[in-house]
């Protein structure tokens, strides 16, 4: 386990995560359990890295820009 991603890195919850995506928690949750959106599942807890977020982003971006 990298110790600097998980002490700089810290894991979201949906609410959380929903707030930083501007997005209802209930469609975050929706999306991770359809596979849309990188999640950490941590017994039934779902939870979400920022990083994994902006990568995921990221990648909308540039599918986007890519059209």
């Amino acid at each position: 386990m990298d110790i600097y991603k998980a002490i700089h890195d810290p894991l979201m919850t949906a609410e959380q995560a929903g707030d930083y995506l501007q997005l209802a928690e209930q469609t975050v949750r929706d999306m991770a359990h359809r596979g849309e959106i990188p999640k950490v599942k941590i017994g039934r807890a779902l939870r979400f890295r920022r990083s994994d977020l902006n990568e995921w982003i990221q990648k909308r971006v540039q599918h986007a820009t890519a059209s």
